[in-house]
């Protein structure tokens, strides 16, 4: 009966863990804990640390602007925008709120959290480098294993577009 029990006091806390997961807290800078780095991903929330009386800082990338602030408890916080910069100080005691902020390239779930301890003064984003361009290099010829290239072909029809289907891409005048 006992294994019963703890096997299911296992089996459900396993199923707890991902939903904890999912929200994504600020890297504490090495100087000071409450300078906060965090990797923008576009299917994160990410958590900040706030606390009464303590200005929350979030700076997002430097080619971005902010365009809009939705809050889940207006009336709780006091806000304030500046180019690419979102300024955030408690009105309340106890002010856990949602905030939605959308700037010219992304959108972004926040999660205001309140804390007794250390807020987080500061919370700057860090972006994925985009994939870096590829630059085809010459192929070679195909079927030239004898040296030959066979070039003597003719199409002959009145589909030209039946061509495509086989992957032969060309303006064909018939």
């Amino acid at each position: 009966m006992m294994l019963k029990r703890t096997t299911a006091i296992v089996l459900l806390s396993m199923l707890q863990v991902p939903g904890a997961l999912a929200a994504m807290y600020g890297t504490p800078s090495e100087r000071d804990g409450r300078i906060q780095t965090v990797d923008y991903n576009e299917q994160d929330v990410f958590n900040v640390r706030v606390k009464a009386g303590a200005q929350t800082t979030i700076k997002f990338g430097q080619d971005e602007t902010i365009k809009d602030v939705g809050i889940g408890d207006p009336e709780a916080w006091s806000v304030s925008v500046r180019d690419n910069t979102l300024f955030l100080r408690p009105k309340a005691e106890e002010p856990d709120t949602n905030v939605t902020v959308q700037t010219n390239k992304h959108i972004y779930p926040l999660y205001l959290i309140s804390t007794t301890k250390q807020p987080t003064y500061i919370l700057r984003f860090n972006y994925p480098k985009p994939p870096s361009a590829t630059v085809m290099t010459e192929r070679p010829f195909p079927c030239t294993d004898g040296g030959i290239i066979n070039g003597h072909y003719q199409l002959k029809g009145t589909n030209q577009f039946s061509l495509i289907r086989y992957g032969i891409m060309a303006n064909l005048h018939v």
